[in-house]
């Protein structure tokens, strides 16, 4: 397509991948995903230079669009722009203007570690992703072991956990 669009989508995607369901936190609401600890998750790799392709944006209209109506909106527009359908866009989002602190993303200490779950692979509650710096789940399986039928148990409870159901999963 010549444009960022794909990039823009991804970055939008990403901010809305941080939802959870059990809590109601996260989502592309705020703005969020400009601080840590979401900044420099390593699913995130990369989207800085998506929010910097939009800064001259931002600094043109500076308080008539929050970040976070700005990274949903260039998402919508870049699916519109490669021919995709949108339910439209309802801006009106707040931003925060420092991480939020109060919201639990995990105990580990490292990214990607393996000791997120307890029993059956049951999540703490409210998380969401499967790994600390993830989004969803591991694209290499779950810890990191291509096993096919784990993977397809960990995709459909890390959706359901961000209000997906198998549907919408398989869709994307």
């Amino acid at each position: 397509y010549g444009h960022y669009g794909p990039f823009f989508i991804r970055m939008t995607w990403h901010a809305a991948g941080t939802y959870r369901i059990a809590d109601g936190r996260g989502g592309g609401g705020t703005g969020n995903q400009r601080f840590a600890p979401l900044n420099s998750w390593p699913d995130n790799g990369n989207l800085d230079k998506a929010r910097r392709l939009l800064w001259p944006v931002k600094q043109k209209y500076g308080n008539k669009i929050s970040w976070a109506d700005l990274l949903i909106l260039a998402g919508n527009v870049a699916i519109e722009s490669m021919g995709g359908k949108t339910f439209g866009f309802g801006g009106g989002r707040p931003d925060i203007w420092a991480p939020e602190e109060d919201i639990f993303w995990g105990k580990e200490n490292e990214w990607l570690g393996n000791n997120r779950y307890t029993g059956e692979r049951d999540l703490d509650k409210p998380l969401g992703a499967v790994q600390m710096g993830l989004i969803y789940v591991n694209p290499q399986g779950p810890d990191g072991n291509p096993d096919p039928l784990a993977s397809a148990k960990d995709i459909r409870e890390t959706f359901s956990r961000i209000a997906m159901n198998d549907e919408e999963t398989v869709a994307l």
